[in-house]
């Protein structure tokens, strides 16, 4: 009898999903975030999990109020780490091009 080995999938290891800069997008920032944690091992409703939603949710509500420009959106990236650590960056999906400076004094 021919012995077959069970291949199981590798966990994601970085997630990026783009989202529009506004209060919507923020807030939907969370959820597709917690979603990515969990399908990796993380424990839904975990203590863990429960921390990195209000850092993303954080990091998604300071790129809308501070680092919002008409017509552009903003990219969250998730990386897992070694152990259980995480890391979230916000970025602009842009990044070859810099945005126009503000006459206003900057925030944030």
């Amino acid at each position: 009898m021919k012995s077959e080995s069970l291949q199981i999938p590798t966990a994601v290891q970085q997630f990026t999903q783009l989202l529009s800069a506004t209060p919507r997008g923020a807030g939907l920032g969370r959820l597709p975030a917690v979603e990515q944690l969990v399908v990796s091992g993380w424990l839904r409703g975990g203590g863990t999990t429960h921390a990195a939603a209000l850092v993303v949710a954080e990091l998604t509500s300071n790129a809308v109020r501070h680092g919002r420009l008409n017509g552009r959106g903003f990219r969250l990236t998730l990386t897992r780490l070694p152990g259980e650590g995480l890391r979230g960056e916000v970025t602009d999906p842009r990044g070859e091009r810099l945005p126009a400076r503000h006459t206003r004094a900057a925030s944030g």
